[in-house]
């Protein structure tokens, strides 16, 4: 099975990996020490999750979250078999 990663460079729901898989489970991960290192303000973040969700609201099998995001990938991909 396929596996879509959204992310910060590919926010938008007409991205050619979701258009390609519209069945694939996807996830975006808030990559907790790239964002510890940028230190990005609040707005910019907020503006980050309502593009991840906007990408990803007629979808099924999504996850957002906040960690490493090799680790919460490969969870993800387990998860999805």
């Amino acid at each position: 099975m396929k596996l879509v990663w959204l992310h910060g460079w590919s926010l938008s729901n007409t991205n050619p990996a979701l258009t390609e898989n519209p069945d694939a489970p996807v996830i975006f991960v808030f990559d907790k020490p790239f964002f510890e290192r940028t230190g990005l303000a609040f707005p910019r973040l907020q503006f980050i999750f309502e593009g991840a969700l906007e990408a990803l609201e007629s979808r099924a099998n999504t996850r957002i979250c906040v960690g490493i995001a090799a680790e919460e990938i490969l969870e993800f991909a387990k998860l999805h078999h």
